[in-house]
C-alpha cells in the first residue's frame, strides 16, 4: 500500500510542476531564459517534461526515506490537496 501511496504523490506533484497553472509563471520565466544559458535551457526542459521531472521529484522521495521522513504523512498532505483543488473547479 505504501508504493502505491508514494507513486500517486510522485504523480500529483509532477503533474503539478509540469502541468498546472500555479507553475506555469515559472515554467514561462525559464523558457524566456532558455535560449541565453544552458542551465535555464535544462530548467525549461526539466519543468516541462513530466518524464524527467517525476525521475527528479522520485529522487527527491529516496532521499527524504533515507533521511527517515515520514513519507506517508506528505503523501497523505498532497492528495488531499490534490483532491480539494480537483473539488473547487468541478
Amino acid at each position: 500500500m505504501h508504493i502505491v501511496l508514494n507513486l500517486a504523490t510522485i504523480y500529483v506533484i509532477t503533474n503539478i510542476i509540469t502541468d498546472q497553472a500555479i507553475f506555469q509563471p515559472i515554467r514561462d520565466w525559464l523558457e524566456l531564459r532558455a535560449p541565453r544559458s544552458k542551465i535555464y535551457d535544462f530548467l525549461s526542459d526539466l519543468f516541462s517534461c513530466f518524464f524527467c521531472m517525476s525521475c527528479w521529484v522520485s529522487v527527491a522521495f529516496v532521499i527524504a526515506f533515507l533521511q527517515c521522513i515520514d513519507i506517508r504523512q506528505i503523501c497523505l498532505y498532497v492528495l488531499l490537496v490534490n483532491v480539494i483543488h480537483k473539488l473547487m473547479y468541478l
